[in-house]
């Protein structure tokens, strides 16, 4: 079940806000969930975030932290059929 409102909620931050990364979507569920009943890491979210048919992840972004350390996290987006 959790999984279930995970997914929900990441398709509906990245139909409002548009591609995202996984921590951008990490901080967004964890406002609206204070509980934190949600995703225990940005790491868990990209598991679920992967299993979700209708995200995609677009492309790997290299940003650098606090105290100068380079990392890569995913960017993520709602998967478009051909048609539209």
């Amino acid at each position: 079940m959790a999984q279930v409102r995970l997914r929900q909620w990441a398709r509906k931050y990245l139909e409002e806000n548009g591609p995202a990364t996984t921590q951008e979507i990490l901080d967004h569920i964890e406002k609206k969930s204070p509980a934190n009943n949600g995703a225990k890491s940005a790491r868990s979210l990209g598991m679920v975030l992967k299993a979700d048919p209708k995200i995609r992840k677009v492309d790997k972004v290299t940003l650098t932290g606090e105290t100068g350390v380079k990392y890569s996290v995913n960017l993520w987006e709602i998967r478009r059929d051909n048609n539209e």
